[in-house]
């Protein structure tokens, strides 16, 4: 019986010592967390990669700002961007099936135009269907020179198992 409560006394002394002795709680663990983020209004600002070359430096490729290719589902959507310091940014999108490579008129998605920098669209109401598409990419600089880069757009169906 000395034995019962010898460890129910140890049980609840060791309990107290946890519960009591620690100053987290789930409130201070929310603050902690939440003070790593800015709240209320806050200035928008475009971080940079300073390894990442430039529109207009010397190393600066075009073929390399868009990828090869992109591929999505027929229910998904697409954000691709270009270089950020261009002064004007045209996307065009053709339908490979076409033989005279007639740009299509695309729906796109949450503010983004085929003038802005990030082109989103979302498959299902740009009405494109499963197929593969050409995007093309043309940005000036500040210098008015042009710098174009292409990629493909493979739009498919899920596979149902």
């Amino acid at each position: 019986m000395k034995i019962w409560r010898l460890f129910i006394l140890t049980f609840f002394s060791f309990f107290s010592f946890v519960v009591f002795s620690c100053s987290t709680n789930v409130d201070s663990m929310l603050d902690d967390y939440n003070s790593g983020f800015i709240v209320g209004e806050q200035e928008e600002s475009v971080i940079v990669d300073e390894s990442i070359p430039k529109l207009g430096d010397p190393d600066f490729d075009e073929t390399e700002m868009l990828e090869f290719e992109y591929f999505v589902y027929t229910d998904g959507l697409i954000s691709i961007s270009g270089p950020y310091n261009a002064s004007s940014y045209e996307w065009k999108i053709y339908d490979c099936d076409d033989l005279e490579r007639t740009p299509i008129d695309v729906k796109t998605h949450n503010g983004s135009t085929l003038s802005t920098q990030s082109l989103i669209i979302y498959i299902p109401a740009a009405e494109l269907q499963e197929g593969t598409y050409k995007i093309s990419l043309t940005v000036t600089d500040n210098k008015g020179k042009k710098y174009r880069d292409s990629c493909g757009l493979i739009i498919y169906n899920h596979f149902n198992y």
